[in-house]
């Protein structure tokens, strides 16, 4: 959808471009049949530069545009949802067993095919598992369901004999450590960036899991340590440093759910690989769930998911 977007947008600007290319000159031949003055030559060579840089930007526009409205469709789903399917009275229980989905459907849009169908799966409390599959392929709703921002179009996504819509939102949420795509630095300190559970971790803590993600020897080495300023967005630190700065968030957290999306995006290879070996240590216990394109082959998983057309199939089981 977005490809063809941008075709058409990029089509509709090379035409207007072409058309304005055209008039400008029929107008130079017209000032050179009536005799006009070099003056009235430059003058439309002018607007004509004009014209085609501001036509520059039409595709783009066009694009983003596209994303925007995409983008409001989603939130428009989330706020529009029956607030009984989002927020329920059940605390959950910290020591839960297992997550299953049952016969899932998912729809974003009401008029267009589920983004998720059927798709039955079953995570056993402490349990490893990976989803992989490319982009578009409904990944990014599998997660949005598991942290509860929509619930099912149809079937049930259930904790032991529960269904989710029977818990409280906020209360499901802080039992998942989350890890999304995008990384937000905030505009603060080291420290303040890895606490923003609110808690007051002591220092101790926070080099282990600045270590386990691979930043403290970073972190050391600047003048204030974990009191160190970063610059808005992140500036003073590398995209793979900011990327492990919220890998070590996640580590900091005693959720018993650890739910991680493409966790390793912008990391090199060794990184990568150093990562999830540390990763397989330290969830020991908790309730894995990983959202990745591919595996690196270090994991250490109880079963292997593809989802692919929408739709979960078990491709490897350890």
């Amino acid at each position: 959808m977005q490809a063809r977007r941008q075709a058409a947008s990029g089509m509709m600007s090379y035409l207007l471009g072409q058309a304005m290319v055209a008039l400008c000159l029929i107008g130079v031949g017209s000032c050179m049949a009536h005799g006009s003055r070099l003056t009235g030559f430059v003058a439309l060579i002018f607007i004509l530069i004009a014209g085609l840089e501001l036509l520059q930007g039409f595709a783009r526009t066009g694009v983003l545009l596209g994303k925007l409205r995409h983008a409001a469709a989603r939130v428009t789903v989330f706020v529009t949802q029956k607030q009984a399917q989002l927020h329920g009275r059940r605390n959950i229980d910290p020591d839960f067993g297992e997550i299953r989905f049952d016969h899932v459907d998912f729809t974003w849009h009401a008029e267009r095919p589920p983004v998720l169908r059927d798709c039955d799966l079953v995570i056993g409390r402490g349990q490893h598992i990976a989803i992989i599959g490319p982009s578009g392929a409904g990944k990014s709703s599998l997660v949005s369901l598991l942290l509860k921002v929509v619930s099912p179009t149809r079937g049930r996504l259930m904790i032991d004999d529960h269904g989710y819509e029977e818990f409280d939102t906020k209360a499901l949420r802080r039992q998942v450590a989350w890890l999304s795509q995008t990384t937000h630095i905030f505009t603060d300190t080291i420290r303040n960036n890895l606490c923003l559970d609110g808690l007051a971790h002591s220092d101790d803590k926070l080099w282990r899991v600045l270590t386990q993600a691979g930043l403290a020897d970073t972190v050391k080495a600047l003048p204030e340590g974990l009191d160190d300023w970063v610059g808005e967005g992140g500036r003073t630190l590398s995209g793979g440093e900011g990327r492990r700065l919220a890998l070590a968030r996640i580590l900091l957290s005693d959720a018993p759910i650890v739910l991680l999306d493409e966790p390793t995006a912008g990391l090199d290879a060794e990184t990568e690989q150093q990562f999830f070996r540390t990763l397989n240590d330290v969830t020991a216990g908790r309730t894995l769930i990983m959202v990745l394109h591919r595996l690196t082959g270090v994991e250490k998983l109880d079963s292997v998911w593809k989802l692919s057309d929408g739709q979960l199939s078990a491709i490897s089981t350890f």
